[in-house]
């Protein structure tokens, strides 16, 4: 079932080379086949490119999709080889070429000849393929062949093309029919293999683009046209119910044996398909708003291409600057030209988290043009307050900032787009850098525990960390946060007035940690470094051998130390719930989002209803980080020192571990003892925050599991004492400690989102945590 190139991977595309080579020695025969085969090959490639892009672009196909739910990785790896077909193809027509006698010597154009071929396929070719389909659902020749094509339910233009060896040898031969036809009975011509082959190939992507195009009142007014020529909708039902309409393109097969989907409407037969395509084609923009938005924008000029509208199996991967893409590089300066003067922010791609449709839009600006002064910053501004009021108009509730679209010299981290449209503004502008600093501080807080060793001096060089860039957001909310913990921070800074101003910021008692540095050369003994602005060669050489660079700053730094690490910036995978991820988000592994982007999706689903721009409010850093925990986000510890990975991991198996044991107990009746805190442990915790009792430190949440236990003698009666069970419920306790009664800074950070009911929160849960849920009322009383 495998082709025979299988094993050269993308080198599959060396058998052209005799082609080429044929055509560029001027060997080629008197009817000029390699070159007319080259030329053809690469029309169905253009083709192809043409129908996805047009299948993926938002503007064009968004509303008139069929399937609504998109497609994954799986599915793109699976169809990553599409084009066989087109090289299979090539290879058979050229042999037929050398070895059958008289196959030469074709005109450029036979018009009785292309009708000659038209009526072949409408006969033999569409009647073989009926009864070749109807055989291959057979579930024998199912389950070993086809069963691959039909593992695409939402199907894209070119997974039509997407089967079996053996299964593309049948139909190579039948598609065969009308060509070799054609020439017996004396029409063939130039003309008749493009025009065929490229005819078929736009019929066979229109069946599978998902997307409906065909106009209702073509059909109704010309009705035979629907016997005829199928549509989008039709071909798609044989996907979605599988044994029903089989036809090729013409669905008269499926009228006329029987196996046409219909459906009864007030007493009389009606086609499936013609229901499926008016609702296609009525469905408002108002169905297919999202209810979260990340703005991007692009890196390098290349970058465009990794647009999952672009080059489908280049989306699929972690960005690179491959230099197969060089070639490209003048198309896409003219494209970035086009888009500097006449671009508006686009829809790149959608995808679904927790439930909820979400998309990512871009700015059409890139990295560099970010720094071309006043005037530039200005233009981008107005393109992302653009974005922001059209997707209040649209009914967009959340809309996240990405990377430079909220740096602090272009608009102060977003502040000025809620100032901008006003009160009235419903949609929530979220920079999403709270959680990129939970992120950081998550690895930062397993980097710098203290040395099991007990020496005094390693402790002491340990719980240092030297940061650039320490007044922009990132390194403010940084430095806070360490020297809440007792870290000493040594802040790089030119300003002395800045960094006062932060210094102000801490408590009094944590003041004398926080250091102002002049130079890089103030770092050389620090071996934990916070890059939060750009660090060349030579400031990097001040670091001392073995330093840990941890990144914050966009673009990451160029790692010039071989004698160092760097880590990557703040990212997360995304929850079990995300579903139709198709693409990588840039430079990022597969289901990895950037932590701002991560951040934008906790806001929409925690039903926030506040904006998080400019500064970072250093007491929300946890409560985000654990609400992130808490609906299945995790960081992404690609970068990080080895000693915080395996210290992270173990501690994601241990909770995992606590988990399990507890899921053994789910089919076990649940008392209302066990469900209750006891009165004595609620009036500690009260006490504690509210009776002016001894505070509680806020949990960290990837140091959430390292609580010291209660005493035994506070702990309930139950088959699971309070820390085993607020270690099943470790993500949410940390967020609930967290956003206790005296956060009174945000609101509207509550444990629910607004509407959501402790009884609706439970069915969210796994059943063990579902049991240990504690009502807020019981709590109270």
């Amino acid at each position: 079932s495998h082709f025979p190139w299988e094993s050269m991977g993308n080198y599959k595309y060396a058998l052209f080379l005799p082609f080429m080579a044929v055509v560029a020695t001027g060997v080629d025969d008197g009817d000029n086949w390699c070159w007319h085969m080259c030329a053809l090959a690469a029309a169905r490639y253009a083709l192809a490119q043409g129908f996805m892009t047009a299948s993926r672009v938002h503007a064009i196909s968004g509303q008139s999709r069929i399937q609504k739910r998109g497609i994954g990785f799986e599915q793109m790896d699976r169809e990553e080889n599409w084009d066989d077909f087109i090289i299979l193809q090539t290879l058979v027509m050229t042999l037929v070429h050398l070895v059958l006698p008289g196959f030469h010597s074709f005109p450029t154009m036979d018009l009785g000849g292309l009708g000659t071929c038209l009526l072949l396929h409408a006969g033999p070719t569409e009647l073989v393929y009926y009864w070749f389909h109807r055989a291959l659902h057979h579930h024998s020749l199912f389950a070993q062949y086809h069963s691959h094509h039909h593992k695409s339910f939402v199907t894209e233009p070119v997974s039509g093309s997407c089967h079996p060896f053996l299964e593309h040898v049948g139909y190579t031969a039948n598609f065969a029919i009308p060509m070799l036809g054609t020439w017996l009975l004396g029409g063939c011509s130039v003309a008749m293999f493009y025009l065929y082959t490229c005819g078929f190939d736009v019929l066979n992507m229109i069946g599978h683009c998902n997307w409906e195009f065909i106009p209702v009142r073509a059909y109704r007014a010309v009705p035979l046209l629907k016997y005829l020529v199928y549509t989008p909708s039709y071909h798609s039902l044989h996907h979605s119910r599988v044994h029903t309409n089989f036809c090729l393109f013409m669905p008269v097969y499926d009228y006329m044996f029987g196996t046409l989907l219909r459906d009864k409407d007030e007493g009389s037969m009606r086609w499936t398909s013609d229901r499926l395509q008016e609702t296609s084609l009525a469905r408002t923009k108002a169905e297919v708003t999202p209810e979260c938005v990340f703005l991007a924008h692009g890196t390098d000029l290349l970058s465009v291409f990794h647009l999952p509208m672009f080059l489908r199996g280049f989306a699929k991967d972690p960005y690179t600057c491959h230099w197969a893409l060089w070639p490209l590089w003048p198309l896409a300066a003219l494209g970035a030209a086009v888009l500097w003067k006449f671009g508006r922010v686009f829809v790149s791609h959608d995808e679904r988290c927790g439930g909820k449709q979400v998309q990512t839009w871009v700015v059409p600006r890139f990295g560099f043009q970010y720094f071309l002064g006043r005037k530039e910053e200005a233009r981008i501004n107005a393109l992302i307050e653009r974005a922001v009021r059209d997707a209040d108009a649209a009914g967009v509730k959340v809309l996240g900032l990405g990377a430079l679209n909220k740096a602090e010299h272009l608009n102060g981290g977003g502040v000025i787009f809620p100032e901008a449209v006003g009160p009235q503004l419903k949609t929530r502008v979220v920079h999403g850098n709270t959680l990129t600093a939970g992120c950081l501080l998550a690895e930062l807080d397993l980097t710098l525990e203290e040395p099991a060793s007990g020496d005094a001096g390693a402790a002491a060089r340990n719980r240092e960390v030297f940061v650039t860039g320490a007044t922009s957001k990132l390194g403010r909310a940084t430095a806070l946060y360490l020297c809440a913990k007792g870290v000493k921070v040594v802040m790089l800074t030119s300003s002395e007035e800045r960094f006062l101003a932060i210094q102000r910021e801490a408590s009094p008692e944590a003041r004398h940690l926080l250091v102002r540095a002049a130079t890089h050369a103030e770092g050389a003994g620090i071996a934990t470094w916070v890059v939060a602005k750009q660090c060349g060669e030579e400031d990097q050489r001040c670091a001392p051998p073995g330093c840990h660079f941890h990144q914050v700053v966009v673009p990451p730094i160029h790692p010039y130390r071989a004698d160092c690490t760097y880590g990557e910036l703040a990212a997360m995978q995304l929850p079990p719930s995300s579903a139709d991820t198709k693409a990588c988000e840039l430079f990022m592994p597969r289901r990895t989002v950037f932590a701002c982007h991560a951040g934008a999706l906790t806001h929409c689903l925690m039903g926030w209803q506040h904006h998080e721009v400019g500064a970072i409010d250093v007491a929300n850093i946890d409560v985000c980080m654990g609400a992130a925990l808490s609906l299945g986000f995790l960081p992404a510890t690609k970068g990080w020192p080895e000693a915080s990975r395996r210290a992270f991991q173990a501690r994601v198996d241990e909770a995992a571990r606590k988990q399990a044991v507890g899921a053994a107990e789910k089919s076990r009746p649940v008392s209302e003892d066990e469900l209750a805190i006891t009165s004595d442990e609620a009036a500690s915790d009260e006490s504690s925050v509210e009776d002016g009792g001894e505070p509680v430190e806020p949990l960290n949440p990837a140091r959430r599991h390292s609580r010291p236990p209660r005493s035994a003698a506070a702990a309930p009666a139950a088959s699971h004492s309070s820390d085993e069970k607020r270690a099943l419920l470790a993500p949410l306790l940390a967020f609930e400690v967290v956003a206790g009664p005296k956060d009174a800074a945000c609101p509207d950070m509550a444990l629910t989102p607004p509407g959501t009911t402790p009884a609706g929160l439970k069915r969210d849960l796994s059943p063990t945590a579902a049991r240990v849920l504690v009502d807020d009322t019981k709590r109270q009383k």
